[in-house]
């Protein structure tokens, strides 16, 4: 039965998550480990998430093709 309750309880800032996905769709890619190292390190020099970065990046290249940044991080 403690096993039960267990499994109920809920994560700590998992339903906000949840609630930052509403609306959204994943852009996911591969690639190397060392350029995942690079992006998670300065992510966290910067004191922002990965997916903000990414947000950043897209809209660079978004731009740099002439189209509308979307200021999504």
């Amino acid at each position: 039965m403690a096993r039960a309750a267990e499994a109920t309880v809920a994560r700590p800032g998992a339903a906000s998550a949840t609630r930052a996905r509403v609306g959204k769709t994943m852009i996911a890619g591969y690639f190397s480990p060392d350029l995942a190292r690079a992006v998670k390190l300065l992510a966290a020099e910067r004191g922002v998430t990965v997916q903000a970065l990414i947000g950043e990046g897209l809209d660079h290249v978004l731009m740099a093709s002439g189209k509308s940044a979307r200021g999504e991080r």
